[in-house]
């Protein structure tokens, strides 16, 4: 029997280096050869990617000597086991490695039927392995210089043809190589007189690339990169913070650096090595790096003084309140100033207290990204340090402009009243894939978001017009009046605390609300009463049909008029769900009451009354 994971035993100890034979992937780009350290990102012959876990002898090989590298792969997939084997000599389970240290975004979903911790582990030779290429290397061969061979003879393609539509080969010309290759040149050059370099940006994704520098080639000077201001490397193979600030020192000019996809992990407490600062890079992107301790960012600021822009999504920053409240300094708390962009998505964040502590360290913080966290609300245990009265709501990240808050878990409209009240300098809003809205229609949300936030321009990537704000407040407040109309005296209170801004929006929108109110209760003659609408089917069977133009009575109930509705269409009434909405609104508003006339819900004279199929719920 299979022992338990808990029963293994210790492995026996790294042996010291040894050298493994790979070939490079291009006769300039030369690979590491090295016996990989541990956390090190290695590939195979075939370009898989994955982290060395493990260095050493394995208990269930052949030879119990030779040494073996353990392999956590990127793709699940390509792995055969969790790090563990059974001993050839004990018959005991023994744990070499564990799936655990795999990235975040390397561990398998809650859905997936197959968990990452059986999978996706491989003890490897290290010959098979390899450890990724120098940046320079990877320019070197991208940007030739001007100098090297032309690749054409009189601007033609030696050996490439193209066929015609009639058979005949025809070579295959190239105009303008020495051209292309002035304005591709990357590397400045130390003859007098050559014009710099012009390419500014320059992107590698997917490279291999592991370092900046060939053994040796700092030291003898490497090259020029002062002119470089862009530089993507996402995908690649970095796995040490002390090559990234190499690539930074390389290029002293750089304003903007992509690493996502490297997993570089955490950087070690009491790192003292590249200090830095690199006060030229403005936006640093992180994402999807491993990153498991709030403190590595925090120190990554202390070194990038004018940074404006981080992006942190699909790291594990669940710590980022402990640390603020142990590891930052009072004196530290404004050593941000320059940061207005902050991407959090999917950061293990749960709580508002931890997206709270950011405020001091980003004052003039105007974009946050919130999505794919657990955020529930914006409630918080501590009182901001700006907080005069705390029975008043303090105001967060006064200068904040845009948040997203999409695929959080908000479940209460309290949560957006809050945003309207404690971010008074908000525009932009994405809200997006909560439990507060998922039985809610995309434009019954969005009104209803609208009403709430008066001071929102943009709700969902998409501008709102004063016309949509208006009919949004006015079917805000049909809404409200109807609760209030059916509810106890007792509850009326109650109902006033949930909507807070009812009030002001029944004095803005006065006269449409006793016009309404005055229907409702059958103020006036039937003659004018009667509005003259068009019922229109939605339903699948009968979205072909006819609408039908009819002039009803003000005091019609909703039910009678499912009864038309079933007499016309043919749809049975407990399966019919009716809308209506007026000439000036886009947004349907549900009759939702049966017994409620139409008058009371404002139906006015040339709405469009839509009748739509729902599904019965089972059991």
């Amino acid at each position: 029997m299979r022992p338990s994971p808990a029963d293994a035993e210790t492995p026996p100890p790294v042996p010291r280096p040894l050298l493994a034979s790979a070939s490079p992937p291009s006769p300039a780009a030369k690979e590491n050869r090295t016996l990989p350290s541990r956390h090190q990102r290695v590939r195979d012959a075939d370009g898989f990617l994955g982290t060395a876990l493990y260095l050493g002898p394995v208990a269930s090989a052949k030879n119990a000597e030779e040494v073996y590298v353990g392999v956590a792969w990127d793709d699940p997939t390509r792995g055969k086991h969790d790090g563990s084997v059974i001993c050839r000599r004990t018959n005991r389970l023994i744990r070499h490695f564990s799936l655990a240290d795999r990235a975040k975004h390397l561990s398998s979903s809650a859905g997936d039927p197959r968990p990452a911790s059986v999978s996706g582990g491989s003890f490897v030779r290290p010959a098979k392995l390899r450890g990724g290429v120098s940046l320079t290397s990877v320019l070197s061969d991208r940007y030739v210089p001007l100098d090297a061979p032309l690749l054409t003879r009189n601007n033609v393609l030696p050996g490439r043809v193209a066929m015609t539509a009639r058979g005949v080969p025809k070579p295959i010309e190239l105009h303008g190589e020495v051209q292309i290759r002035r304005r591709q040149q990357v590397l400045a050059s130390d003859r007098p007189g050559e014009a710099p370099p012009r390419l500014e940006k320059i992107g590698l994704r997917g490279m291999f690339v592991a370092r900046m520098w060939d053994e040796g080639e700092a030291e003898r000077g490497g090259g020029r990169y002062d002119h470089l201001a862009e530089l993507d490397l996402a995908g690649n193979m970095l796995w040490e913070w002390d090559e990234a600030f190499r690539v930074l020192q390389a290029m002293p000019n750089l304003e903007a650096l992509v690493l996502s996809g490297n997993l570089v992990r955490d950087l070690a407490l009491g790192h003292t090595a590249f200090t830095g600062p690199f006060p030229s890079l403005r936006r640093l992107v992180l994402n999807t790096c491993n990153i498991r301790s709030w403190r590595t960012p925090l120190t990554l600021l202390r070194r990038l003084p004018n940074l404006k822009e981080l992006l942190l999504a699909h790291n594990d920053l669940r710590d980022l309140l402990d640390v603020e409240k142990e590891d930052t300094p009072k004196n530290a708390k404004n050593a941000c100033p320059h940061l207005t962009f902050l991407d959090l998505s999917d950061c293990d964040l749960t709580s508002w207290d931890q997206v709270l502590c950011l405020d001091p360290l980003f004052p003039n913080l105007e974009t946050l990204v919130l999505d794919e966290n657990s955020l529930a609300d914006l409630t918080t245990t501590t009182t901001p340090e700006h907080s005069k009265d705390p029975k008043t709501p303090a105001p967060y990240f006064s200068r904040l402009r845009a948040l997203q808050l999409s695929h959080n878990r908000i479940a209460d409209w309290s949560v957006v009243d809050d945003i309207h009240r404690r971010l008074p300098s908000l525009r932009s809003l994405r809200f997006r894939h909560n439990p507060l809205t998922a039985d809610l229609g995309a434009s019954e949300a969005r009104a209803a978001v609208v009403a709430r936030c008066p001071s929102l321009e943009c709700l969902n990537a998409s501008y709102i017009t004063t016309k949509e704000r208006t009919e949004a407040e006015r079917s805000y407040v049909r809404r409200v009046v109807r609760r209030l109309d059916a509810a106890a005296a007792a509850e009326r209170a109650e109902i006033l605390r949930e909507h807070p801004r009812y009030e002001t929006l029944a004095r803005t929108h006065e006269d449409d609300l006793a016009r309404c109110r005055g229907k409702a209760f059958g103020r006036g003659t039937l003659g004018e009463e009667a509005v003259n609408v068009l019922v229109r089917s939605m339903a699948v069977d009968s979205i072909t049909a006819e609408p039908l133009h009819r002039r009803l009575p003000g005091s019609m109930e909703v039910g009678r008029l499912k009864q038309m509705c079933r007499r016309a269409f043919g749809l049975d009434v407990e399966r019919i769900a009716l809308h209506f909405k007026s000439q000036n609104d886009p947004i349907p508003i549900a009759l939702e009451d049966d017994l409620c006339t139409l008058s009371y819900y404002g139906v006015t004279d040339g709405c469009e009354i839509l009748m739509n199929e729902k599904e019965l719920t089972k059991g």
